[in-house]
């Protein structure tokens, strides 16, 4: 699957290198135009979050997203904890997964009872 900042690669080469109109190559790569012309912008003081949040991951390792914006909401710091979120997959902070503890079932060793 291509993404949308891909696929708006895709226009900008067909219009410029291959002298296709904006319309027929939105049309090819299969985008609307509006999307086609959108430029992505960041919100004010989203930086400073950012900054917020690596400095807590950093301060606490084993936290996660959750624990984060619960520090974070301490400070003072308004944010939607889906916001948060999304920084948080952003800046590339997933904490790894836990494997699974082998669970012992049964006795152990040489089997009690045989038929």
């Amino acid at each position: 699957m291509v993404s949308p900042p891909q696929k708006r690669e895709g226009v900008q080469e067909l219009v410029e290198a291959h002298g296709q109109s904006e319309r027929h190559a939105c049309h090819l790569v299969g985008m609307p135009r509006s999307s086609g012309r959108y430029m992505a912008h960041s919100r004010p003081g989203e930086a400073e979050l950012r900054a917020c949040i690596r400095r807590l991951a950093i301060d606490h390792r084993a936290y996660g997203c959750a624990q984060i914006t619960y520090l974070l909401r301490r400070e003072g710091v308004m944010a939607n904890k889906k916001r948060i979120h999304r920084l948080w997959k952003a800046e590339g902070l997933q904490q790894p997964r836990r494997s699974p503890r082998k669970r012992w079932c049964g006795p152990k060793g040489e089997v009690l009872k045989k038929a």
